[in-house]
Formats: C-alpha cells, sequence, structure tokens
C-alpha cells in the first residue's frame, strides 16, 4: 500500500516535521517500505487542480494531510477534488487541536485525528 502525506505551507521555508515524523513512525515502527511512503509539500502558489496532480501522481492507496487553522478550507477543497477524481484512495487529515466535524461532513474524508496522528495512519494503511 502507497501512502502520500501531504502538507500545504504557508511558507515553502517550513519544514513539514510533523509529515517527517509520521513517515518515521510508519517505516521504522510498522515496517512500511521507506519508497511507499511519500511526503508531498504543496507551494502554496499552485492551484487546487495542481495540488490534486502533485498527490495523485504516485498512485496513493491513501492519503493524509498535516491541517492547520489556516489550510482548513484549502485541504478540504483538495480532498473532495481527489475523492472526486480516485474516490477509493482512503482521505485523513490530522491537525493539532480538536478536529472539526465539518472536515468531515464536507470534506470528503473517512478520518481525522488530533496530536497522536501516527495511531490514525496505520489504521487508515489497514483499511
Amino acid at each position: 500500500m502507497k501512502i502520500c502525506l501531504a502538507t500545504l505551507h504557508a511558507d515553502e521555508n517550513f519544514l513539514p516535521l510533523a509529515l517527517l515524523y509520521l513517515k518515521a513512525n510508519l517505516v521504522e515502527r510498522h515496517g512500511y517500505p521507506f519508497d511507499d511512503v511519500v511526503i508531498e509539500e504543496l507551494s502554496p502558489k499552485a492551484t487546487v487542480d495542481e495540488h490534486v496532480a502533485q498527490i495523485l501522481a504516485g498512485a496513493p492507496d491513501a492519503v493524509g494531510r498535516s491541517c492547520y487553522i489556516w489550510n482548513s478550507l484549502a485541504l478540504r477543497t483538495l480532498a473532495r477534488q481527489q475523492k472526486a477524481i480516485r474516490p477509493l484512495t482512503s482521505s485523513s487529515t490530522g491537525r493539532a487541536k480538536s478536529p472539526s466535524p465539518r472536515l468531515l461532513r464536507h470534506g470528503g474524508l473517512e478520518a481525522t485525528s488530533t496530536r497522536s496522528q501516527e495511531f490514525l495512519f496505520v489504521g487508515v494503511r489497514r483499511w
């Protein structure tokens, strides 16, 4: 199973620390092949269509997104478009604060998580 971990930064110079941690967790603790877990850093200058194409280019079975207050609307839109193109790809979003029920109802997501996101992605990979 291929997993894509994606985030949309406010600044292209930021590092995706949360996603790097999730990838390390999946590889080291759960035996995932390193190359099967891809991190995609989405440019704030790109369009939603370009983001979707970037995420789906590797034909992932599951997509996890790192969500922040300022990018939640963009990621919700991205998740809906992704689901329209590849409806069988599992989709989830993790965020540091309590997950919004709106993300599940309107975001094309199967799951959201808080803080301990690695448990969510381990669960998603077993779907």
